[in-house]
């Protein structure tokens, strides 16, 4: 009975997402669930990349490029909606830097922050790709996400 819900739920998101194309709706967001998937701001320069089984039910997901609450943020602030929204499995986000000069010193001060409850906190596994010029990081939870030095 539960799969054929799903399923159902899984044609009803489709019907809906051809209908706004058709009509030129803009969709404000992407149905993610069991199966992962990959949502990307609309400046294509922060994604979240959600691996399968890292959710157990589908939930509509959507970025949005916000003002701000960490003074010392590089660049644009995202937040992931809807916040709070919790993983099984972390998550990728992934910053691109575009034209921000970073050099290999530099890189090693950049990580992807999240806002928590406490404040702003560095996000575990961060790495920086130079060659693809991309700061990514893990995350358990949708929130806020920036880009910071830390020391």
């Amino acid at each position: 009975m539960a799969s054929t819900y799903q399923a159902f739920i899984t044609k009803t998101a489709l019907f809906a997402a051809v209908v706004a194309f058709a009509s030129g709706c803009d969709t404000t967001g992407e149905t993610i669930g069991p199966r992962g998937g990959t949502l990307v701001s609309e400046d294509g320069r922060f994604s979240v990349d959600i691996p399968e089984g890292a959710l157990d039910t589908e939930v509509e997901l959507s970025i949005e490029e916000v003002e701000c609450e960490l003074g010392d943020a590089l660049g644009s602030c995202y937040a992931v909606l809807p916040t709070g929204t919790t993983f099984l499995y972390p998550v990728e986000v992934a910053y691109e830097l575009g034209d921000m000069d970073v050099g290999e010193d530099t890189a090693q001060h950049i990580a992807v922050v999240a806002e928590a409850s406490d404040g702003w906190r560095v996000l575990p596994d961060r790495g920086v790709d130079l060659e693809d010029a991309v700061v990514y990081a893990s995350a358990m939870y949708l929130s806020e996400y920036a880009l910071a030095e830390i020391e």
